[in-house]
Order: C-alpha cells, then sequence, then structure tokens
C-alpha cells in the first residue's frame, strides 16, 4: 500500500523475520523500515527500523489470540490517552524504564484490533500487536535499546507535533489531523 502524498505519512514496510530461541522457547517478530513523508517527500531525519509481533497479519480477533500483527493497511493516527502510553501526558527527560505513562501513538482502523500502538520497547519485543521503532536489529539475537525506541517515538510525536501546528490536538485520545501510517508486507514476512 503505497503513501497517498497527502499530509504526514510514517511509511512502515515489512520485510523479515527474526527468531530467538531461548531453551525449548522459540520467539519470533517481524522486523521492517521505516520513513516519514510530509506531502509525499521523505524526511530524511525520520526513519529507521520497526520491530512487531509475528505474522501472518491478522487484525481480526484471532489475532489478538495468536499474539499476530495487525494486517497492513492504512490508518489514521490518534493522541493515545492511557495509563501506560500517552502522547501528550508522558513523562519526558530521560527516565528509568518502568515510569508511566511513556511516549505512545494509536492506529485507528484496525479492524477488530484495538489499542494498536507505536510505542517504545526494550529487549526482543514488548508487547502483542504494538509497532517499536528501533536502530538496525542485525539477528534475533539483537536486542531492541529502550532508550534508542523512546527517542524515536518521542521524535515521530514531535514531527507530528510541528507540522499540525496550531490543529495539534493538545489532549489525548484525539485524532492527529492529516497523520497517517500505510504498513505493506514487502518481504518473505
Amino acid at each position: 500500500m503505497p503513501i497517498k502524498g497527502h499530509g504526514f505519512e510514517l511509511h512502515i514496510e515489512r520485510q523479515s523475520l527474526q527468531h530467538r530461541i531461548n531453551g525449548a522457547v522459540q520467539r519470533e517478530r517481524t522486523i521492517g523500515t521505516y520513513q516519514v513523508y510530509v506531502d509525499g517527500k521523505p524526511r530524511h531525519d525520520l526513519y529507521g527500523f520497526m520491530a512487531e509481533q509475528k505474522g501472518p497479519s491478522d487484525s481480526t480477533p484471532a489475532g489478538n489470540d495468536s499474539n499476530s500483527r495487525i494486517a497492513p493497511g492504512y490508518f489514521e493516527l490518534w493522541t493515545q490517552f492511557g495509563t501506560k502510553y500517552r502522547t501528550n501526558g508522558y513523562v519526558h527527560g530521560n527516565q528509568p524504564i518502568g515510569t508511566r505513562p511513556r511516549p505512545g501513538i494509536e492506529l485507528i482502523g484496525t479492524g477488530s484490533r484495538t489499542e494498536i500502538l507505536i510505542h517504545p520497547a526494550i529487549g526482543f519485543l514488548s508487547s502483542e500487536g504494538c509497532i517499536h521503532p528501533t536502530s538496525q536489529l542485525a539477528s534475533g539475537k539483537t536486542d531492541i535499546l529502550h532508550v534508542d525506541s523512546r527517542t524515536r517515538v518521542i521524535a515521530l510525536i514531535d514531527a507530528m507535533t510541528a507540522f499540525c501546528g496550531t490543529n495539534w490536538p493538545g489532549k489525548d485520545g484525539y485524532r492527529i489531523p492529516d497523520c497517517f501510517c500505510t504498513i505493506d508486507d514487502v518481504g518473505p514476512v
């Protein structure tokens, strides 16, 4: 699903799967790239990698049950209002990992899957169905670094805030005007 060339668009291209075996437990994550576009032009400072749950993509209740990633699509971005993650009301600064609320952005239009967020991660992967910005992860043995992931989420929030200007919703739980996320399955995922 290509970008539409209008507004603020976060484009994620899922490219591969990574595995980690820890004793008898095998875990799997989807790795992709991301690039932000504003009115169809790339923001050369807002790109990197994304980590998500395993495939196949599934936006039905069964996807929740199997801890799968959501199906590809074009989604509205909203400010998140929760106890763990918020877009406007997160705790700022270099905080310990457990400090809440953490920065997060919500995707809307995800079928029967709800609370699908873009938020920081740590370790192999952090949560069911959510999307985690990161630097490149060489293999399934490579951990997501929380400080890097958090910095990337905040950079996305700051860029959307600047893009929206006076139209930025100053409260959480609201539509972020003209801000979207498009997700494609492009690799063997």
